[in-house]
């Protein structure tokens, strides 16, 4: 094989006789056309061997191509590489310690943590700028103090910090960043952050810098806006609102005029698709209609269909009767997002104003239309549907189907007869389906189609015969197992499953294992949904024959699991596939064993905890969570400490959905962990009231001042009476950090900080952010409007 590059050709013997520095020229030129081939020989020849190499090479000043491949290949080594990396840090030569930041930023270790921060302090500025750029690479919220240090610095320190703030996602850096909002050349990073962090604090500023006159400011904010709300929304908390300190404020009042001139300036030049999403949901939630011109102008841009579609249902019915008048607008995006919304809105009042848009000469407003006059029996639409019916497309077909099936039979019963007995196969299967679709009709009626020459027809009564349920045509679907078509015969096995126990379980497993594979997993799958019990014990006699092919192993204990087998031997069985090669049957071996009823499936979930695939323990955790014993919580906490972040996050989520007051400090540890930190306050926000006295004393404990902090916020989250007077000491408590987070739960969810210690701090703390905290605290209190 060789490897071409502007005319020049590298062969395989060629690289594999090149030397190391050699083949780090060729991963640090892209042009050379040979990078990843050149990568697996470097990589392939261990890092020992090469690192010598490596390290001459990131100090070659005169080849930026070796330097580039060398860095490339050390972060290639990944976790094997953060040991030498982290001695490069004390290197001598600064440009060394500047790129081994870079490296370790790129491998993304949290391993690297402490000496990055570490080099937050080093003598050379590009050094420590490099290491918070890592820092914010990693996002271990450890760093978050070290980083606000720099915010002290020059703009070449402030900005890393910022950018690295807003990967974090820390909402500690909120009130730091907010005194740096006046910085011209800082205001856009801090944008960005607040955007990132989620923060509802930074929503009042943000709508202010809306309104501003930099076009790239106020894009930036309502993108960060836009952000904030969407997750605030998704967490079930301000639909929509800014929330301050109790009070609920509706985004509409918070626009300025020239905010909204601002947002509708980027519906009209901004090219930035991100951007102009934000502007059109920010206008949707403000709840003007008066913008609607501006969104049909948009749709003739495909993408922001869904955006201006949300944007309309949230203005809601105030703009039916314009959507409605542009029913007729000459754009057919016009036309199909205002047919959308209306029919999400409930539909029109008068569906005859949908009558011309049969006649429209766009298939898309047709099929919009038709999914709209779903349950109309007007009679007038029925000419129309029988036109279409003859000239549509077979998408356009199928759905007038579906609305004539909810005529009455007396208006559709000639269509019917007429499809089923005409000579075109297509039209035959549309009147199967549409006997299918229909609630009326005698299975009379498809008995010719099950003896069609047409393999497809055939097909299309079967299916049609099981969505009716009609008892009378069951001794044609019994015939139809043996039908000299796989998608007859396989259909039919699933319409008699529709049947449920009407139909002898004898003649759907006497066919296991005499047809194709595709054929027996169909009728594995019917067997379950029959739901007879005495498949069980034939399902496992077949599983112990040997034979069985892995996809269909797959499918029967799966089956096994939905019919809940009864003897010893049938769960020893299945027990037995806890041992099997394959991870994803392992996997579903548990999840059968804990749904069979009278077994006690604890010792061989407690097996299987310790499964070598995550996805096995997750299934055994999960599975454990359910059993609900006490012998379970061992294992749970063991799995915090699992070396696969889901099997963490799943045996936290396990443990708030358990309460077991015992594992709260387990709980309350894992705050600490970035990954983990989202999942053990929602578990431990579950815990609720019965919870308190724990994360009380853990107020006073020795944990970590961040921990403390979120152990505050939670309990100002959890909201009971019993917490103001932990938190009152917590507002003297020595951090600035949990002074600022107890004032923030005292009055955000209690109203209840007395004055004169917000007057107190306001005057005489030695932190300015609580000072300005508890002046704004105060002015909440009293009522001042502040905005």
């Amino acid at each position: 094989m060789s490897y071409q590059s502007d005319g020049v050709t590298i062969s395989r013997s060629e690289l594999a006789g090149k030397s190391v520095d050699d083949l780090l020229l060729l991963i640090g030129d892209e042009e050379q056309g040979c990078k990843s081939e050149a990568m697996d020989k470097v990589v392939g020849m261990g890092l020992e061997i090469v690192y010598p190499t490596l390290d001459k090479a990131i100090r070659n000043d005169g080849n930026a191509d070796v330097r580039n491949g060398a860095m490339e290949v050390l972060v290639k080594f990944g976790a094997r590489a953060i040991p030498k990396l982290i001695r490069l840090l004390r290197d001598k030569n600064e440009e060394v310690r500047n790129f081994s930041t870079v490296m370790l930023g790129d491998i993304g270790s949290r391993e690297a943590v402490g000496p990055l921060i570490k080099a937050l302090q080093d003598t050379d500025a590009n050094v420590r700028h490099g290491a918070a750029e890592a820092l914010g690479k990693i996002g271990d919220r450890a760093a978050l103090l070290p980083l606000l240090d720099l915010l002290k610095e020059d703009f070449w320190q402030q900005y890393p910090a910022i950018v690295a703030m807003g990967e974090m996602r820390d909402d500690r850096a909120i009130p730091h960043l907010l005194q740096l909002l006046t910085n011209e050349m800082l205001i856009e990073p801090i944008i960005d952050a607040f955007g990132k962090i989620g923060d509802p604090r930074s929503l009042l500023p943000l709508l202010d810098i809306i309104g501003e006159p930099s076009a790239a400011h106020s894009a930036a904010a309502t993108r960060a806006v836009v952000a904030i709300q969407k997750g605030l929304n998704d967490g079930f908390r301000y639909k929509n609102c800014l929330i301050d300190y109790g009070q609920s404020i509706p985004l509409a009042n918070l626009i300025s005029q020239q905010g909204i001139a601002n947002l509708k300036g980027l519906l009209r030049h901004e090219t930035d698709k991100e951007t102009v999403v934000a502007a059109i949901t920010l206008l949707g939630w403000r709840g003007d209609s008066t913008v609607l011109p501006d969104f049909f102008a948009l749709l003739e841009h495909a993408d922001y269909m869904e955006a201006i579609e949300s944007a309309i249902l949230s203005i809601g019915r105030p703009v039916s009767r314009v959507l409605v008048d542009v029913l007729s607008h000459p754009s057919i995006m016009v036309r199909i997002a205002a047919l959308r919304t209306l029919r999400w809105m409930g539909g029109i009042d008068d569906n005859k104003l949908l009558l011309p848009l049969l006649a429209d000469e766009d298939e898309k407003v047709h099929l919009e239309v038709l999914e709209s006059l779903k349950g109309v029996t007007d009679d007038s639409f029925l000419p129309s549907l029988d036109r279409l019916l003859k000239e549509g497309s077979d998408a356009v077909k199928t759905k007038v189907l579906e609305v004539k099936s909810r005529y009455p039979f007396s208006k559709t019963q000639e269509t019917l007869v007429s499809l089923l007995a005409a000579k075109e196969v297509e039209n035959r299967k549309y009147g199967a389906l549409f006997f299918g679709l229909m609630s009326e009709g005698s299975g009379e009626l498809l008995t010719p189609l099950f003896k069609d020459l047409s393999d497809e027809v055939r097909c299309e009564a079967v299916k049609a015969a099981g969505r009716r349920k009609l008892t009378d045509v069951l001794p044609q679907l019994r015939v139809a197992l043996s039908d000299g078509a796989l998608i007859v015969r396989e259909e039919a096995v699933y319409a008699l499953a529709e049947f449920g126990t009407l139909v002898p379980l004898d003649d759907i497993l006497k066919r296991l294992g005499k047809d194709s594979e595709q054929l027996d997993y169909a009728l594995i799958k019917a067997a379950g949904r029959i739901g007879s019990i005495e498949a069980g014990p034939f399902l496992v006699a077949y599983l112990k024959s040997g034979s069985v092919p892995r996809g269909l192993e797959f499918a029967i204990i799966e089956t096994l699991g939905t019919l809940g087998v009864k003897s010893e031997s049938e769960r020893s069985v299945v027990a037995g596939y806890l041992s099997h090669d394959d991870p994803d049957i392992r996997r579903l071996a548990v999840m059968t064993l804990e749904r069979i009823t009278g077994f006690d499936a604890l010792p061989v979930l407690l097996e299987a905890c310790n499964d070598l695939h995550w996805s096995v323990r997750i299934a055994a955790l999960q599975a454990l969570g359910k059993i609900g014993s006490d012998k379970i919580i061992p294992p749970l906490l063991k799995a915090l400490a699992d070396q696969d972040s889901m099997v963490r996050k799943n045996a936290i989520l396990v443990l708030g959905d358990l309460r077991n007051v015992r594992t709260i400090p387990n709980l309350i540890r894992q705050l600490t962990d970035l990954e983990m930190s989202k999942y053990a306050f929602e578990a431990l926000l579950k815990f609720g009231r019965t919870g308190l006295p724990w994360l009380h004393r853990a107020l006073k404990g020795s944990y970590s001042t961040e921990v403390r902090e979120r152990v505050v916020d939670l309990i100002g989250k959890i909201g009971d009476s019993k917490s103001v007077e932990p938190l009152l000491e917590m507002v003297e408590d020595s951090s600035p950090t949990i002074r600022l987070a107890a004032i923030d739960s005292l009055v955000f969810c209690f109203n209840s900080v007395p004055l004169k210690i917000l007057s107190r701090l306001k005057k005489f703390d030695t932190n300015e952010e609580v000072k300005n905290k508890a002046e704004l605290a105060l002015k909440t209190l009293t009522m001042e409007k502040f905005f």
